[in-house]
């Protein structure tokens, strides 16, 4: 696949990471030290499934936490469990794309979330 990517010019593949228990225990150290030697610690992501209008606070606790993230994954929201359907879930999911965009575009940051987090 990456062979395949490189020959048509494609950006550099990344890789979800399925969040299925809880960040430090799917995405470990050694799992970490393993994809690093792979030379694909910037380009995995781990796929945050969390309740509404959390899974940017949750990213940034991943990316402070060096032990955790190793300085390299990033993180994509692929799904919001709101847990209902209708007008309060399209608020909450609204809610949602607020934090995200201001995570890119917020002044006061270093910058670190907004190269991190890479979609939603």
């Amino acid at each position: 696949m990456e062979e395949r990517a490189k020959a048509v010019g494609a950006p550099k593949l990344h890789y979800l990471w399925p969040d299925t228990h809880y960040i430090a225990e799917d995405l470990n150290a050694s799992e970490l030290a393993r994809a690093a030697a792979l030379g694909l610690r910037d380009r995995i992501l781990i796929d945050l499934h969390t309740g509404a209008t959390g899974a940017v606070a949750l990213a940034e606790r991943f990316f402070g936490n060096e032990s955790d993230s190793l300085g390299g994954p990033g993180a994509m929201n692929l799904e919001t469990n709101a847990q209902f359907h209708g007008m309060q879930r399209a608020l909450t999911e609204a809610l949602d794309l607020n934090s995200h965009f201001n995570a890119f575009f917020d002044s006061t940051t270093s910058g670190e979330t907004a190269s991190r987090m890479k979609g939603r």
